[in-house]
């Protein structure tokens, strides 16, 4: 896996909430692929210094006041020369688990043992058996196959893990202190601060922490790695599979599909409904289970599961309001109309397909009383098809007629009990009544109709499926 990227923006912004002071020259954006991600200054707009931008106080457990964003204008490329390389370099690179590295290395990020940028692939000097790669803004990661990691770059604020303040030009190693048995097996960088997943479940970090992105309780930078705390702060988060590290805050889902955030939060990038820097780390609210997270600048992602879909509330009739049956789970996805049932002789029906057996029928036209389960999902209708699996369907039903006091139709699950609300009450003798609803289906993709009141042929309209 391997994460890195350079821009540069028409603004400079800094976020409420958060600090700036250390950071010179100009910025980078950084982001990671999979489920590790990082970014900076959203689009790699450089980074502000100075006494205002200083002025921020450190986060606390309570809200910390926020200041206006501060706009600069652009500021130029860097100028710096760019030195050609011979083909030695490039060549090392070839063997496996080998690192190239090109760009800006005011820092000695390339790790090639120079400060000279280049515009073509140097190698990383004395790496090799390297599975995974990240990039924060002026410093590198690397997670070997021994699950050891590596750093090298900038080193202000310890973000290189070695227990200096030392930037260095080649990797060195991180000073994790796991347990016998426990390796790395995920890395992330944010803009000046790193972190480590291990194969416990654990999560580490170090660098930079003036907005809590360490999560270990203080704000207090740290050039080892110490141990991300839980929300409770009685001990460290546990049972972590995927991690991600964000500008000035730090992301991480536990196995049961939990996502947790600590760091910088004055645009409520972490989810939590408040703008409250926090110093360990807190659940991010309504999220079930997620896979995996990735985090911007100042913004965060989750990958999960079919979400609920919003509430359906079909525009009632004329007669009576619709309350839809209990909804299902999956993402609406809308089609073209489409009839799956249609009673009538003479219109292009009778269609419809039979709920036990999936086969094509002549629906007949309900008599009073008539409960039928028709098959809807994993079939075709006018050349459009609803997958088997679909979980549910929006609808436009129709009554072309019913008795003289009015009649009642229900459309609503395969094996489901009759909802006592129907899906339509149609009040004429002749009148054609429709209404628009929603059902879910069963395991088996069939829906039911219930007809009362004298409503004999029934029109069935598919929108859209939930999958």
């Amino acid at each position: 896996m391997i994460t890195s990227g350079c821009s540069q923006s028409d603004r400079v912004r800094r976020p409420p909430g958060s600090r700036s002071a250390g950071w010179p020259r100009w910025g980078a954006a950084v982001a990671t692929a999979g489920v590790l991600a990082v970014g900076f200054l959203g689009g790699g707009v450089p980074w502000l210094t100075g006494p205002a931008a200083d002025a921020q106080p450190a986060p606390t457990a309570t809200a910390v006041p926020v200041a206006p964003w501060l706009e600069l204008p652009r500021l130029p490329t860097p100028s710096r020369p760019v030195q050609p390389r011979g083909t030695r370099d490039r060549v090392a690179a070839a063997g496996p688990g080998a690192v190239l590295a090109w760009g800006i290395n005011s820092d000695g990020q390339l790790g090639d043992a120079t400060y000279l940028d280049t515009s073509t692939a140097v190698a990383v000097q004395g790496l090799s058996g390297v599975t995974a790669l990240t990039a924060g803004l002026y410093h590198s990661l690397a997670l070997r196959r021994d699950g050891s990691v590596v750093a090298w770059g900038l080193n202000n604020f310890g973000q290189l893990g070695d227990g200096t303040n030392t930037t260095r030009n080649v990797p060195g190693p991180v000073a994790l202190a796991l347990a016998p048995g426990d390796t790395a097996v995920a890395i992330a960088a944010g803009a000046g601060h790193s972190l480590a997943l291990t194969a416990s479940g654990a999560v580490y970090a170090w660098g930079t922490n003036g907005d809590g992105q360490l999560g270990d309780g203080t704000v207090n930078p740290r050039p080892v790695p110490v141990q991300v705390r839980n929300p409770a702060n009685t001990g460290h988060l546990t049972n972590v599979v995927a991690i991600a590290a964000g500008g000035f805050h730090s992301l991480a889902v536990a196995g049961d599909g939990t996502v947790y955030a600590w760091g910088g939060n004055g645009v409520g990038q972490l989810g939590d409904g408040t703008t409250t820097p926090r110093v360990q780390a807190v659940p991010v609210l309504n999220l079930t289970g997620i896979t995996a997270v990735a985090a911007g600048a100042y913004h965060s992602l989750a990958l999960g599961p079919d979400f609920p879909p919003p509430t359906v509330t079909p525009q009632p009739t004329a007669t009576t309001p619709y309350a839809p049956p209990a909804t299902t789970t999956g993402f609406l996805v809308p089609i073209t109309p489409v009839r799956v049932l249609d009673t009538r002789s003479g219109f292009g029906g009778p269609i419809g397909f039979d709920g036990a057996t999936g086969n094509p029928i002549t629906a007949a036209p309900f008599q009073e009383g008539d409960l039928r389960s028709y098959r809807v999902a994993g079939k075709t209708f006018q050349g459009v098809p609803i997958p088997a699996g679909a979980k549910g369907v929006n609808f436009n039903v129709t009554a072309v007629q019913a008795g003289p006091t009015g009649g009642f139709v229900t459309v609503f699950p395969g094996g489901a009990s009759l909802p006592a609300t129907s899906s339509l009450n149609p009040s004429g003798v002749t009148g054609i009544t429709a209404n628009a609803g929603f059902t879910g289906l069963d395991a088996v993709g069939n829906l039911q109709i219930k007809s009362v009141g004298g409503v004999r042929d029934i029109i069935l309209d598919v929108t859209g499926y939930y999958q």
